[in-house]
């Protein structure tokens, strides 16, 4: 008996936004496993102050 070889290994690919922090995907056993650290995903933003001008009134 000769022992088994690996001829293919599958492989997943996820992109995710550069918005997007703290997400770290480790081996995927099934679909659902990419969302394991979900709990500690967030959005990067950055806030903006707007100032609009006043429209005279009619």
């Amino acid at each position: 008996s000769l022992p088994a070889l690996t001829l293919f290994q599958h492989t997943n690919t996820y992109a995710l936004s550069r918005h997007v922090a703290g997400a770290e995907v480790g081996y995927l056993y099934s679909p659902r496993d990419r969302y394991t650290t979900f709990a500690n995903w967030s959005l990067l933003y950055q806030e903006i102050a707007a100032n609009c001008p006043e429209t005279p009134s009619p």
